[in-house]
């Protein structure tokens, strides 16, 4: 790429001096010359041929990349060759050919995202790298890794327009680095921009949220059978990424740990609050409405690595009704307790954005102005996707009203959204010392 220099987010070149950038959607990172890059040109048979350093092992940073969990990084990217040598049988390639490589196979716990950058490319697959001249950046994954490990991924090039044969499989490698301490604000603030400096995030207050691979965990078990429509007693042990009990939580909006619990269809949601034992677990006597698998986020707060949150499936025994069909509201309405909550928001919804939700709360067509704080702030925002992959749980934008002082009709949230699709949400609002919880379903598209 010579002395060009480009910072890419999602698809759009910003800034390039001197030829085209083509990444996968939701990269963001700066490319420079100071990059290790993979080559691709040809032989004198005219097969495909790539270049790199096969002895080395990229390091793979904590991903800043939104909706990637793990190690995560856009570099090495491939290059097509620029510049021919006397002697070195490695040529240029013609503009009308179309390259390409194919996923052929990795080890367990790396993957390659495709070339739209909605997901992990399959056994395969392929990634358009495209016309030469082409600097083409994937996204390498370590969704868990050990540190100091050594992961590869096999690959072949292909040309689509015939002009040239495969390539032997060649095979870079990847080690997970966690070397770099990086923070982020867990609500998307700025974009989700990072920082090397621990604190509190200056949009939102909330603690910084420490980037990194390795994962805390839940180990929920069950005092007893777990069957629909009895209560039931549940026990949480909360472990660090070394496996040791988490002794530095923090209390946020009133509690050590928020328990968000959905049914799979998301038709049945709940907001409960685990109590701390002796033993340093937590417990939660709670009952499920019907059999099924239930998803349990546990959202808590390391003083050190700032918020987590840990998905946790659970089996309830029983029946388990057809699913409800998740269908995007037509009106964006709600009815709760003799409250009209409407949303208001931006058309259409776009991912990788910084959005605005807003919530409007009328009763008899009047403006509720007595809203009450709830939890610490105004008011609360689950949103969870269909695949119940992806997870916001976001807070009021501005500080929260004075004791006393009206609040409403309005309250606006920030969210950002890490990848297209279905998504519902439930607003958690109070009014007269009730909870006022009232569920949406809409659509997110491509940025």
């Amino acid at each position: 790429m010579g002395a060009a220099k480009a910072t890419v987010i999602g698809a759009a070149v910003l800034a390039l001096a001197g030829g085209g950038l083509r990444v996968a959607p939701r990269v963001a990172q700066e490319a420079t010359q100071s990059h290790a890059e993979i080559t691709v040109g040809r032989d004198a048979k005219n097969r495909l041929v790539a270049r790199f350093d096969a002895q080395r092992s990229y390091p793979l940073e904590p991903s800043r990349l939104i909706g990637i969990d793990g190690y995560a990084a856009g570099f090495p990217g491939f290059n097509s060759i620029f510049e021919e040598r006397a002697g070195d049988d490695f040529f240029q390639l013609d503009p009308k050919s179309s390259i390409e490589f194919v996923l052929v196979g990795a080890d367990p716990g790396i993957a390659v995202w495709n070339d739209h950058g909605t997901g992990p490319m399959a056994v395969g697959e392929t990634f358009l790298l495209g016309a030469p001249p082409f600097d083409a950046h994937a996204v390498w994954n370590i969704a868990r890794g050990d540190a100091g490990k050594r992961y590869a991924l096999r690959l072949e090039l292909r040309d689509r327009s015939g002009r040239y044969g495969d390539s032997d499989v060649f095979s870079p490698g990847f080690t997970p680095d966690d070397s770099t301490e990086l923070y982020a604000c867990p609500m998307k603030c700025n974009g989700g921009s990072t920082t090397p400096v621990a604190g509190l995030c200056p949009v939102c207050g909330m603690r910084l949220h420490r980037l990194s691979g390795r994962n805390y965990g839940v180990a929920v078990e069950a005092v007893g059978a777990i069957e629909a429509g009895k209560p039931v007693t549940l026990r949480f042990e909360l472990a660090a990424p070394d496996g040791g009990a988490v002794q530095d939580l923090e209390v946020v909006h009133e509690k050590l740990i928020h328990l968000l619990m959905v049914s799979a269809d998301l038709s049945w949601f709940a907001h409960e609050h685990p109590e701390l034992a002796a033993d340093g677990t937590f417990t939660l006597r709670t009952t499920f409405p019907h059999g099924g698998t239930y998803t349990l986020f546990h959202d808590f707060t390391s003083k050190r690595d700032g918020m987590q949150v840990v998905p946790v499936e659970l089996v309830v025994a029983g029946e388990a009704p057809a699913p409800v069909v998740l269908a995007p509201d037509a009106d964006g309405a709600r009815v709760v307790e003799g409250c009209t909550m409407k949303l208001v928001a931006p058309a259409p919804l776009r991912s990788l954005f910084n959005l605005s939700l807003k919530f409007r709360v009328e009763q008899d067509g009047k403006p509720v102005t007595d809203l009450e704080p709830f939890l610490g702030a105004l008011g609360h925002l689950i949103v969870i996707s269909e695949d119940r992959r992806r997870f916001v749980h976001s807070h009021p934008l501005g500080a929260p009203p004075k004791a006393g002082k009206p609040a409403g009709p309005e309250v606006t949230f920030g969210a950002l959204f890490p990848a297209p699709g279905r998504y519902k949400a439930w607003v958690q609002l109070q009014r007269h010392g009730r909870v006022l919880t009232a569920p949406f379903v809409f659509d997110v598209v491509r940025p």
